[in-house]
Order: C-alpha cells, then sequence, then structure tokens
C-alpha cells in the first residue's frame, strides 16, 4: 500500500524520511495517474473555496476547517491598539508633510467662499483628498450639532488654534486602513494555506514602517489597503471563477491607482491571474478589465480630464523624480536602501523565508513548464511575488528614499515569508513538523512583534515639540530666529495678520478672533527649502525664440544660496535640523557653502540647547544656536555686510558662458563679472530675474520684514536693497526699503526708492494712492514741504471722499496748510 502525504511517502505502515533531494524535486516523480488525482483534488479544493467558510461538505467528503475568523479579529484589534497608542504624537504642532490632509482643507475654498475640489495639485491622485475632505466634513458637522462650530469659518479658526482634533481624525482614517490590510492580508493568507494568514497579519501588525506611518497622513496606507484586496479577490477569481470577485478586484484596483498612481500596475498580477483562469482567451477580457479600472480611477479623479493641462505638468515634474532624487540624491538608486529596510522590517528569519520563498517559486514554475501541466498547488506564490516586484521594482530604480514606500511590499512579503514556513516545515513528519513550524513562526513573529512594540511606544515626544517649548521660554519680544525645516513650530505675527485679513477668519465667531489674536507671536523665519525640481531660466534669444537655460544641474543648488553667513548678521538664534543638515552633511563636496555654514556657526556660536530623539521621543536631532556679539564680529570680519547680489555669486560658470554666448549672438555686451561697467547688474544676472523672484526674494522680504520689527533697521535695509537690485518695481520691497531708511533718517534714500518704483508702475502719475500717500510723507520729512502738499492734492483728487486714503490726505493737508478738496 502506498499513501502520498505532504511529500512524505508511507509504504507498509513505514514512513520514508524526505532526503535533501526531494526538497525541490519531490514534485518530479508521480504515478500515471498522479496528474488527474492532483487535477481532482485541486478541484475538491476550489469547490470547497466557492462553498466558502462554513459549508456542509458533501457526503463522504472531510469538512474544511472552520475559517480562523476570531483569530484574525484579535490580530486585527492588536494592530489598531498599536496604531492608536500615540496617535496624538507630535500635536499640537503638525509638522508632518500630510499631504492629504492640507489639500483636502484647501478644498473647503476659504479664500473663494465655497469648495473647490480641483486640488490643483497632480502629484497624488485625489481619492485620498477627497476621503479626507469628507472625514472633515464629517467631524464639521458632528461639531456644529455639539455646538462646537456655529460656522465654516469657526472650523478654520479652531484649527489653527489647534488643529489636534482635525488632525487625529485624519489620523484614524490611515489607523483604518491599514487595519483593513491587516486583515486582508489574513484572509489573503488563509485562502492560499491555513495558518499562513494569521502568521502573515502578525507580522503586519507588526511592522514599525506600518505603525508609524499609518498614525501619519500619508497616501501610502490607502492604497496598501485597496491594492492587497484587490489582490485577495483576484485570487478568489482564479479559485472560483465567479464575476462578482473579478468585478470586485477591478473596482479595488481603480479606487487604488485613486490613492496613488503606482497601483495601476496591479493589472499585471490581474493579468496572470486571468489567464491561469481563462488560458489563452483572457486577452480581451483583460483589456476590457484594465479599462473598468481606469474608469474607477478616472471617477474618483475626475480633474485628471477636466483641468488635463495641469496634471499633465504636474505628471511631468513626478516622473522626473524618481531620476533626480530628494535634495538632489543622485548617488545611488534605491534598491539597496530598501532591501535593507525591508530585512529589517521581517528580521533574519523573515529575510530568509522570503529568500526561500523565491527559490521555491521559480523552482515549481521551472518543474511545471518542464512537466506540460499546470498543478493549482503553489500558484498562488506567483501572483504574490509579481505584486511584490509591482511595487518594488520601480522604487529600486528611482533615487528616492522613503520608508513610506515600503507599506505596500510589507504585506505581500510577510505573505511570502509565512508561506515560506508551512513549506519548510512540511519537511518534517508527526510532532517533529509541528514542532519545526512552532519554531519558524516563533523566529518569523517575535522579533518583530518586539520591534512593533518599541516603534508603537514612541511618540510620547517630538524633538520638534521640546524644541518649540525651549523657544518659547527663552526668546524675547526682541530676539529673530531662523530655523530650517523641520524645526519648531512658532506661530508669527506674519501669519496673524495674514489670516487676520482673509474673508473667512472675519467672519468666525468673535470669541474665537479674540482667542486667536490674542496668543503669543514669535519673530521667526524659515530658511527655503527645495528638495526637487529643475533649475532652469527661459531667456530670449536673437529671432525672438525662448530657450530654458539649466542654472543648476539640480534645482537644490539653490538652497545653498540662503547659507551664506552674512544673512545672518541681524539673527539671534539660528536652529539646525538632522533632517535637512545631516542630508547636506553626509555630502560634503557636492553642498561647500552649506558645510562652510555649519562650521562655521559651530565654531563661533553658543550651542543653548540640543534635543535628540529616543526614550519615546521621535523626531530629527535639533540643534539651537544664539549668535551673540562675538558671533556677529566674526561675520563681518571674515565676510563682510550682506551684498545686495550675495546670491549670484553661487550660480555656475556655466550658466554665465551660456548667457554670454546667447548675448554675443545679438551683438549685446556683457561679463562674467556681477556688475558691468555702470554699477548695474549684469545680462547674466538679470536672466535670472524670474528665478530670483520665485526662490530669493520671499525669503529676503521675510527677513526684511522681521528685522524691521526688531529694530535691526540697518540690516533689514540691506535685505529690501537686494530685491529692489534686481527687482526695482517691486512695491512690498521698496516699502521695506524706505520704512528702513526713514527708521535710520535717511529720508533721501527712501525718496529715491519710491521715485523710482512710481516711475516704474505709475509714470502718469494717476494712479497708486496708497503709495502717493507714503510718499508725500516721505516728501515732507526731508523738507520739501510744496512738492509734499502737491502730492497731496493729487492723491485727495483721485481718492473719494469716503476713503481711508482719502481722509489721510486731506488730514496731512491741514496739517501742511494746505486746503484739501
Amino acid at each position: 500500500m502506498e499513501i502520498h502525504r505532504g511529500g512524505a511517502t508511507w509504504r507498509g505502515g513505514m514512513q520514508r524520511r524526505p532526503n535533501a533531494g526531494d526538497f525541490l524535486t519531490r514534485d518530479t516523480k508521480r504515478s500515471p495517474r498522479e496528474p488527474r488525482q492532483r487535477a481532482a483534488a485541486g478541484d475538491r479544493r476550489a469547490a470547497r473555496q466557492a462553498r466558502g467558510p462554513g459549508a456542509e461538505a458533501p457526503s463522504g467528503a472531510v469538512a474544511p476547517a472552520p475559517f480562523p475568523w476570531p483569530a484574525l479579529v484579535g490580530i486585527a484589534i492588536v494592530a489598531a491598539v498599536l496604531r492608536q497608542w500615540h496617535i496624538r504624537h507630535g500635536l499640537p504642532d503638525f509638522t508632518e508633510e500630510a499631504q492629504p490632509f492640507k489639500k483636502a482643507f484647501d478644498m473647503w475654498g476659504w479664500q473663494r467662499g465655497a469648495p473647490d475640489l480641483n486640488p490643483h495639485f497632480f502629484f497624488y491622485p485625489t481619492l485620498s483628498f477627497y476621503l479626507h475632505f469628507l472625514v472633515q466634513n464629517l467631524h464639521y458637522a458632528i461639531g456644529r450639532l455639539a455646538g462646537a462650530f456655529h460656522t465654516r469659518s469657526d472650523y478654520l479658526v479652531s484649527y489653527f488654534l489647534d488643529p489636534t482634533p482635525m488632525v487625529v481624525a485624519g489620523r484614524l482614517l490611515g489607523v483604518l486602513a491599514d487595519i483593513a490590510t491587516v486583515i486582508g492580508i489574513g484572509v489573503l493568507g488563509e485562502r492560499v494555506r491555513r495558518g499562513a494568514g494569521l502568521a502573515a497579519a502578525a507580522l503586519v501588525t507588526f511592522s514599525p514602517t506600518m505603525i508609524l506611518d499609518s498614525r501619519s497622513i500619508f497616501c501610502d496606507t490607502l492604497m496598501a489597503a485597496f491594492s492587497v484586496w484587490a489582490l485577495e479577490r483576484m485570487l478568489a477569481y482564479r479559485a472560483d471563477g465567479r464575476r462578482a470577485s473579478l468585478i470586485a478586484s477591478v473596482v479595488l484596483i481603480g479606487l487604488a491607482a485613486g490613492s496613488k498612481y503606482p497601483a495601476a500596475l496591479l493589472v499585471l498580477p490581474l493579468a496572470w491571474v486571468m489567464g491561469e483562469r481563462r488560458g489563452a482567451r483572457a486577452s480581451w477580457p483583460w483589456a476590457g478589465a484594465a479599462a473598468a479600472a481606469f474608469a474607477v480611477f478616472l471617477a474618483t479623479s475626475p480633474y485628471v480630464i477636466l483641468d488635463f493641462g495641469e496634471f499633465w505638468n504636474g505628471i511631468a515634474r513626478l516622473g522626473r523624480l524618481p531620476s533626480e532624487g530628494l535634495l538632489g540624491s543622485e548617488e545611488h538608486r534605491g534598491l539597496g536602501y530598501y532591501a535593507a529596510k525591508l530585512g529589517l522590517e521581517l528580521g533574519w528569519a523573515g529575510t530568509a523565508l522570503l529568500i526561500l520563498s523565491l527559490v521555491l517559486t521559480i523552482a515549481r514554475a521551472w518543474r511545471r513548464r518542464a512537466a506540460g501541466h499546470a498543478a493549482p498547488a503553489g500558484r498562488e506564490a506567483i501572483a504574490l511575488w509579481i505584486f511584490l516586484l509591482v511595487f518594488g521594482v520601480p522604487i529600486s530604480l528611482g533615487r528616492i528614499e522613503a520608508e513610506r514606500y515600503l507599506v505596500p511590499i510589507i504585506p505581500a512579503a510577510a505573505a511570502l515569508a509565512s508561506l515560506a514556513a508551512f513549506d519548510l516545515a512540511d519537511r518534517w513528519r508527526g510532532p517533529w513538523r509541528a514542532a519545526a513550524l512552532g519554531g519558524l513562526l516563533a523566529a518569523l513573529v517575535i522579533p518583530g512583534a518586539v520591534a512593533g512594540v518599541r516603534a508603537a511606544s514612541t511618540g510620547a515626544g517630538t524633538t520638534q515639540l521640546e524644541a518649540r517649548r525651549w523657544l518659547e521660554a527663552h526668546l524675547t519680544g526682541r530676539d529673530l530666529l531662523v530655523q530650517e525645516e523641520y524645526g519648531a513650530v512658532l506661530l508669527t505675527s506674519a501669519t496673524v495678520d495674514e489670516l487676520g485679513k482673509s474673508p473667512a477668519f472675519q467672519s468666525a465667531s468673535e470669541p474665537l478672533q479674540r482667542r486667536f489674536r490674542s496668543q503669543r507671536t514669535f519673530h521667526a523665519v524659515d530658511i527655503p527649502l527645495t528638495t526637487s525640481g529643475h533649475a532652469t531660466v527661459t531667456v530670449r534669444v536673437p529671432g525672438g525664440k525662448s530657450v530654458l537655460v539649466d542654472v543648476f544641474p539640480h534645482a537644490v543648488g539653490f538652497n545653498q544660496m540662503f547659507y551664506d553667513p552674512p544673512l545672518y548678521e541681524g539673527v539671534d538664534y539660528v536652529l539646525t535640523s538632522s533632517a535637512v543638515r545631516g542630508r547636506y552633511e553626509a555630502e560634503p563636496a557636492a553642498f561647500p557653502v552649506t558645510n562652510r555654514f555649519y562650521r562655521f556657526l559651530d565654531a563661533t556660536s553658543q550651542r543653548v540647547a540640543t534635543f535628540h530623539s529616543g526614550a519615546g521621543t521621535e523626531g530629527p536631532e535639533i540643534r539651537i544656536c544664539r549668535l551673540d556679539d562675538r558671533a556677529k564680529s566674526g561675520i563681518r570680519a571674515r565676510f563682510g555686510t550682506l551684498d545686495p547680489l550675495w546670491w549670484a555669486n553661487l550660480v555656475p560658470e556655466a550658466f554665465r558662458d551660456t548667457i554670454a554666448a546667447l548675448a554675443r549672438r545679438s551683438g549685446a555686451a556683457t561679463t562674467p563679472a556681477l556688475r558691468d561697467s555702470a554699477g548695474r547688474p549684469s545680462l547674466w544676472v538679470t536672466a535670472l530675474r524670474s528665478a530670483f523672484a520665485d526662490r530669493i526674494r520671499p525669503f529676503a522680504q521675510r527677513m526684511g520684514l522681521a528685522l524691521l520689527d526688531v529694530g535691526r533697521f540697518r540690516e533689514a535695509e540691506r535685505f529690501g536693497a537686494a530685491i529692489l537690485e534686481v527687482v526695482p518695481d517691486d512695491g512690498p520691497a521698496c516699502g521695506l526699503f524706505a520704512g528702513a531708511t526713514l527708521k535710520l533718517g535717511e529720508p533721501q534714500a527712501a525718496r529715491a526708492a519710491i521715485e523710482r518704483f512710481l516711475s516704474l508702475r505709475d509714470p502718469k502719475g494717476n494712479g497708486l494712492p496708497e503709495v502717493r500717500l507714503e510718499y508725500a510723507k516721505v516728501l515732507a520729512q526731508s523738507g520739501d514741504r510744496e512738492q509734499a502738499r502737491a502730492e497731496l492734492e493729487r492723491v485727495a483728487a483721485m481718492s473719494g471722499t469716503g476713503t481711508s486714503v482719502g481722509r489721510a490726505a486731506r488730514a496731512l493737508l491741514a496739517d501742511l496748510g494746505g486746503a484739501g478738496r
């Protein structure tokens, strides 16, 4: 008598242990009837799966084991607890990127007064935006019923007072999505092998990356949930052939792609599954299924069509990111980074089992191809590997390193490792099998559980929150802080003024308005950070044509313009964050200016506070340095005062040479120096006017206004002059420069700047009454009272009697002894 059971053969009641050769070749030795027997067994399994868990088995058959729903629900509860442990981490400081949440918040249309469902941002599709918009509206509706909000504007002001309730509601959406992923991979794994799904669900439950990303706000968690369930429905269709399973998988693929574009590649495992089910007849049905998934995608991101031009521009920029990297990270592709991160997620046992799964999957596919038939056993692993590669290959070829990109990969890897553990345990018989399986699952899950609990326990505090509390305790009203991105969140007077002028704020409840305006504000300026994109400008050449010219090889080249020491002569504190500083210091040759600044800062300033992550605290390392008189004297001694064209000194020679070549074609004179013989900016400098206005000017304006507020008038005047050097008709910069020079007792300088501005913006003299009113004040201060009266009469004539400008002009005329009309 001969009985086959799981790779061991019983003859006459004696068991033969499989030898080493059987490990990969046990399926190659079959009796002539074995293909028919295995096909029949496959049909019986398909019938059981079609009946579903708990269905009554036919007469004479062994009833399948009930689906382990209680165990899977218990695992999901553990997952929920871990993900909500510190769901309020970092709050009330909201420092994460959270694009879905913030774009959804913008959709309220605070400036327009009506919702705008067009995101005007297509780096991501819009399903996640709409889901967060729905969550925010539900939160608002509940709050209104409870009396917390009376108008939509109350919701806006409440957010700026304390975003915690809104952010927690948004984070809960990610937690729910991750729980759905845990359940989905459990159901999928149990479909393939009883017990393997529970092990895979446990691995995902304790994954540090899954825990930390689910309680933040990313598109990846939603995409992973839809993707895992799409794969589960694909395998259900492969097993039972039901149209409902296929339709569900197609809808879920569309929803996954609507959460994030890479999920559109799920049509590849769908093609394999349909080919398994239908054979050569699957081509046209698959094309129809892919088109249906695309239709679902469009239903969730309709402005892909309705605003196709902006969508296409966004996609073009997004398509460049993988090759460009973030912060200029072009030195290597992501394969090594993601392989190492995935290895840490799975542990040594999980990594070994994942490799074993690949070996077994390839070996089985090769044997079946050689045998000329397609037995069903183990074919699900192929679908899982296709799924893993669909998400893994693109990020491995790119140059962007972000742990959240592993979120859809970890569940598939967990399922494959778990299935490999059961396959390996099948090599033993009797009690040895149970012992081997228990040991493998323990080695697989226990290290992950320890790492997961440790990850979930972080977030009790953040370095950024600690830095904010230190700054609130030590900054005075005369101190100016300049900080890198990922630093402390401080409310500035500029933010209060900007929000206070908005129509939404003015229609909010009076108590909320007073509460918001009563908050303490600080003088703080953020250092701009460009992480990706091209650094190009459009230059017009002879013949009227325009060409794009590269300024830097990568847009991050602009970042170094904000690390020139003379910029900080009027600053009291500088905050650096390892999230930015660490990237620059990792490549000193690529970022010499920033690293020179860090060395100077460390050598001359006083480090007054440092905040590290660890022991439940997460976040980047933050250093706060104080620039005392010695440090500022060092700046003046080593680097001099701020040159208005400081930023242009960092423009590469290649750009200057290109502009010079273009100028020679038209016969224009040019020089590689910053200024020409008349002291004006050189041609290649003026060619950068648009880049300056977009990238440099906002920082210079904020710095100048902050310095003006703290009484550093000379330093403020330099930033105003820097802007006017390149953009002489810039109104805010003219106001900054004039205000600073008047405080310095230099009305003639203020007068000259305003006159130049008016000659460029209003040469006929019949407009800009607000500017002309200020011009009249400057004329009066400079002693030219007659011209001041003439200017005031002009302002009074062009302004209505009921306007504030008209009333001010008439009052000044009265003071000067003139008659207002």
